[in-house]
């Protein structure tokens, strides 16, 4: 069940904005403006966070200026849920061109398409190996420094 208030904390770590963007933005956009409880902290609503995302898609994907973004949020008509996000190249395409580039650096670094898992269970094996490795190397430290152990080698 989803909260009916969240704090500052949880909002810039739930989209990746800095609190004090956070509180930036409060000054800049009017259309921001979380209640405070009693003891002062921001108690943003599910409508808050909904404007905070289009801020932020306006400001860095759409690259408004912050005076062009709360312009474009006052204009009457505005409703962030009618917006749609356009790419400059049809969806089938952009997915074509990013398998093409997954499948590039697969082939960059060795690994077959289905090999992901099996690279993981390698890196898993050299860790353990590493580990193996690292409590035999004093032991070996320990029987070359010992005189009695190079005595019995040289017969």
């Amino acid at each position: 069940m989803p909260k009916h208030y969240y704090l500052i904390g949880e909002v810039a770590k739930m989209l990746g904005i800095r609190k004090h963007t956070l509180r930036y933005w409060e000054a800049e956009f009017p259309k921001l403006k979380p209640k405070k409880n009693n003891s002062g902290k921001r108690n943003y609503t599910p409508e808050d966070i909904e404007t905070i995302k289009h801020i932020k898609h306006l400001l860095h994907v759409q690259n408004y200026s912050i005076e062009g973004a709360r312009k474009k949020m006052s204009s009457h008509n505005y409703e962030p849920e009618n917006e749609q996000i356009e790419f400059s190249i049809p969806q089938s395409e952009l997915k074509t061109k990013l398998t093409s580039k997954i499948e590039k650096i697969q082939d960059i670094i060795g690994l077959p398409p289905q090999s992901i898992q099996k690279f993981e269970k390698k890196k898993e094996l050299k860790a353990k190996l590493h580990q193996l490795r690292a409590l035999l190397s004093p032991k070996e430290e320990k029987q070359e420094s010992d005189p009695a152990s190079l005595n019995s080698s040289s017969d």
